[in-house]
């Protein structure tokens, strides 16, 4: 399983939530229409009642639940397997227990009914019903307890996928229940057996996914951990109790003091309200869990950073809310439950300014619960219970339904207003809560004039309901937002979110398709993406291949690069041992060639021979550790054509000529007794298939002898490119292999540490004039692209030097296409790249190779049928003897290859002319 960051996990969880409350919001409206037009109003009532009643004796549950999420979150950070098996076995005793205390509890409210019902409808089979809901109640207590494990883990949105399927089976069943046959039993138990199919589905999901739930040997907590859990338990049952008693007792307040049908209006209302209440809780229940994990590896800072963030995404989304149900209820509620439902404008009012009210506590009462704080406020929920109820019979004494609300309203300003942020600054933030305040009243401010304003427009609106609430709605939806941008544009929250959810949508929207790379192709990119390039690890694949890995990255020549893994816990032991001795040998290798480059480049100077060193030491000394970057021979450019004469007699002296290689007219070759290549350069590269970008190339190493630049490179002098001349000549290198059979991953990471520095803007400027002059942009933005998509080459580096942002398509078959290249093509069936695919492409190709194997002979037309013949025995030959592959499958891989070469558009004018427009 991928293990991705804080924050993907909480968009995942929250667009998960969203999804599936948004369906159960759609289908609980559905089915409550038709449940209203096929029962009569006193069902209606009815069952708002009986489920504000069993809400109440949730109170039993005396949130075991917040209590063991809470102590989970260490363990999992830990990955200590036993301690959660504790914690499991313990929270699995609670629960059975609370489904007892339940059900009794339960069975001891009927004798108390004619009490709770003033004015007791008529309803045939009145108890039995009361007992369907009372075991619904029961079930859901029972396996359920293993979801815990889940969202823990930041895995929240199994358990939503599994509910919202549940809740559209149940929904559909329930709709064509009261359709066909009006019957409210039959009703309730779709109800249920959909509860228990759910509760199944979660569990026998959370046994797959850890299987050590199903372990009989497991030890008890230890008494002081009990001691905490328990703790901790008594201090959510006291806000439990003040909880259900706040926002579980208005409809049992307007039963018994104003009536049933006022219930059944109210649990209209309360459909809609809380139902957006729920949905936009999902918001927070979706960071529930990482707040938990922040809470346990992040200093208080942090958290506070991310608190202040929750706080003002809070405000954003409730301030909206609650102006778009002021002004949409009573239309709604119209069109959906007819006139008989309404409740006075001001009432709608007192019940919008709650839910603003409510909403603003979220982000505080997710963090109180994740970070373990419920313990230090236990007294202020009992204490706004008393006060609620209190309000409550006093307003409803003197002003009706209104006073019932009010009172909710009052009590909560009067307690947990200010109990909560308070609690959250002092023991968690540790610093002042009036920040806190201030914020409150700026938000609180801003939401007013917003809402003032919207509805001031909204009160233009004339017509019949239907057209009332359209355009009110487009109202709402403008407005407000607008005005929030407005103010909040420029604050540092927004501005954090804005990046944070633009990183995650980029990321979503450009990481690699993983159709057709390997588990582990994709952990080595992720890797090497973390230690060369300056990309946090996301991606942590289970089950690989640890020797195929080993494997892949030698053949990249990127194991070495792995080294700073060996000092954890990641990889197997077999890998680190590889990494170990590879990394030694580069090592030695390394010092080798630093040591030898700085000797020939020594002999050179003495007799006055300019030289430049290309790649090597010049290039590994970009990277972290510059020994660990693997290099076999050393590249030296001449940049006076007169002087190799000498250069050759001074190389001759060091190391064996190899006249096997390509002639003068690109490099020579000179082996040590060691096997150390040493190649002299006179060109930047061999010639390409395009006279002007030959031409051109000829002027650059003429230039480049006046711009030679002496650097200090692990403690000895060398002569080097200057920043932009090394930058294309590090693109010509990739080139040139990309031309033949390919390049590897090496190669890609010598660009992402080369451009990852804070280079010179002229640097910059003119490495862009050299690519758009030499017709090499399209090739330079796919190596970036690519380099910026999977192997941490920053983004806004990349930006710095990118002309057109590649197709995705053709992003995906360049890098697979250097994944199986290898370090440098070292496939068999794997030869030359052409422009095209058709016959003229060919032609030109094998003409091309021609003239590369006879650089002087070809210089004469006369000769170049002699010269196709001999170069076409020589390819034939080669592939069957040295390769073993037949010539017919090199081609068809080369016409492969040269598919999506076509969107580089190599050494063409058009990108010199599509840079200028964008300079």
């Amino acid at each position: 399983m991928a293990e991705k960051s804080r924050t993907e996990h909480s968009v995942r969880n929250t667009t998960a939530a969203m999804v599936s409350k948004i369906m159960a919001i759609l289908m609980g409206f559905a089915t409550r229409v038709v449940f209203t037009h096929c029962l009569s109003e006193s069902y209606v009532g009815i069952n708002g009642l009986f489920s504000d009643i069993l809400n109440v004796l949730a109170l039993s549950e005396l949130g075991v639940g917040t209590a063991i999420t809470y102590a989970l979150y260490k363990p999992i950070a830990e990955g200590d397997i036993e301690k959660q098996k504790s914690l499991m076995l313990l929270y699995r005793k609670f629960y059975r227990l609370v489904a007892c205390v339940v059900l009794v509890g339960g069975l001891m409210v009927i004798p108390f009914m004619d009490v709770l019902i003033k004015n007791q409808p008529k309803v045939d089979h009145l108890i039995l019903i009361y007992l369907l809901y009372l075991a619904n109640s029961v079930i859901s207590y029972l396996l359920i307890y293993k979801k815990t494990l889940i969202d823990a883990h930041q895995l929240s949105y199994i358990g939503e996928v599994y509910q919202m399927i549940c809740i559209v089976i149940q929904d559909v069943l329930q709709i064509v229940v009261l359709l066909t046959t009006h019957n409210f039993m039959l009703f309730l138990i779709i109800y249920i057996v959909c509860t228990l199919a759910n509760n199944i589905s979660v569990s026998v999901k959370a046994n797959r996914l850890y299987p050590y739930l199903r372990d009989k040997n497991i030890q008890p907590l230890e008494k002081t951990e009990q001691k905490s859990i328990f703790k901790n338990i008594r201090a959510m049952l006291m806000h439990k109790i003040g909880d259900v008693v706040i926002n579980n007792t208005d409809n049992l307040m307007l039963s018994a003091m104003v009536g049933i049908l006022s219930v059944g209006c109210y649990s209209n209302y309360y459909l809609v309200i809380g139902s957006i209440h729920q949905l936009l809780n999902q918001v927070f229940r979706g960071i529930t869990a990482s707040v938990g994990n922040l809470g346990v590896t992040e200093d208080r800072f942090r958290v506070r950073r991310i608190f202040e963030s929750s706080f003002f995404v809070g405000q954003w989304i409730y301030g909206f809310a609650s102006i778009c149900l002021f002004e949409l209820l009573n239309p709604f509620v119209e069109i959906s439950f007819g006139k008989n439902y309404l409740f006075p404008i001001s009432v709608v009012f007192v019940l919008c300014l709650n839910f603003f009210m409510t909403g603003m506590r979220q982000a505080t009462l997710v963090f109180r619960d994740s970070l373990g704080l419920f313990w230090f406020d236990r007294y202020k929920s009992l204490i706004g219970a008393i006060l609620n109820l209190i309000l409550s019979i006093l307003l409803a004494y003197r002003y009706g339904t209104i006073g019932v609300f009010l009172g909710t309203l009052i009590s909560a300003l009067l307690t947990s207003f200010w109990v909560e942020p308070w609690i959250l600054y002092r023991h968690s933030l540790k610093v002042s809560v009036k920040s806190y305040f201030g914020r409150y009243l700026v938000y609180t401010c801003i939401t007013a004039t917003a809402g003032y304003l919207t509805d001031f427009l909204c009160r233009q609106v004339t017509g019949n309901v239907w057209s009332v609430l359209g355009i009110r709605l487009l109202i709402c939806m403008v407005v407000p937002n607008i005005i929030f941008l407005l103010c909040y544009r420029k604050t540092k929250e927004f501005i954090f979110l804005f990046e944070k959810l633009r990183g995650v949508w980029a990321k979503y929207r450009n990481q690699e398709k993983k159709a057709g790379f390997q588990p582990e192709e994709i952990w080595l990119l992720d890797t090497l993406a973390s230690l060369i390039g300056k990309r946090e690890k996301e991606e942590k694949i289970q089950e690989l291949d640890w020797e195929k890995i080993c494997r892949l990255a030698g053949n990249h020549a990127v194991l070495p690069f792995l080294y700073p893994l060996t000092e954890t816990k990641e990889i197997s032991s077999e890998l680190k041992e590889q990494i170990q001795r590879v990394s030694l040998v580069t090592v030695q290798q390394s010092y080798r060639l630093l040591f030898l480059s700085h000797y020939i480049v020594e002999k050179l100077t003495e007799k006055q021979v300019p030289v430049v060193l290309l790649k090597g030491v010049a290039t590994a000394q970009l990277y972290p550790v510059p020994e660990l970057r693997k290099s076999g021979d050393i590249d030296l450019l001449l940049t006076d054509l007169e002087k190799f004469d000498i250069a050759s007699t001074v190389l001759d002296g060091i190391a064996v000529r190899d006249d096997s290689g390509h002639s003068v007219n690109h490099h020579c070759v000179w082996r040590t007794a060691e096997g150390i290549e040493i190649e002299l350069h006179v060109m930047l590269a061999e010639p390409f298939d395009s006279d002007e970008t030959n031409e051109y190339l000829e002027k650059l190493v003429k230039n480049i002898s006046q711009k030679i630049e002496c650097k200090t490179i692990m403690g000895l002098d060398f002569p080097v490119l200057p920043e932009s001349y090394h930058a294309y000549y590090l693109l010509l290198h990739m080139l040139q292999h990309f031309l033949r059979s390919g390049f590897g991953l090496k190669l890609l990471c010598d660009w992402v540490v080369f451009w990852n520095r804070e280079l010179e803007e002229k640097d910059v400027e003119q490495y862009c004039q050299q690519i758009a002059a030499s017709g090499l942009s399209g090739f330079s933005d796919m190596v970036t692209a690519v380099c910026q998509k999977g192997l941490g080459l920053e983004k806004d580096k990349a930006e710095r030097i990118m002309v057109h942002i590649p197709k995705e398509s053709v992003r995906h078959a360049f890098l697979r296409d250097v994944l199986e290249a290898e370090e440098f093509g070292n496939a068999k069936e794997r030869m030359v790249i052409m422009r095209g695919t058709g016959i003229w492409d060919y032609f030109r190709e094998f003409h091309h190779q021609m003239k590369l194997n006879f650089p002087k002979k070809s210089r004469y037309y006369i000769c170049w049928p002699v010269l196709w013949g001999i170069t076409f025995v020589r390819f034939s030959q080669n592939n069957r003897k040295i390769r073993g592959v037949s010539s017919v499958h090199i081609l068809r891989k080369a016409k492969e290859r040269s598919r999506y070469a076509r969107e580089l558009h190599l050494f063409q004018k058009k990108e010199i002319k599509k840079y200028k427009k964008n300079m």
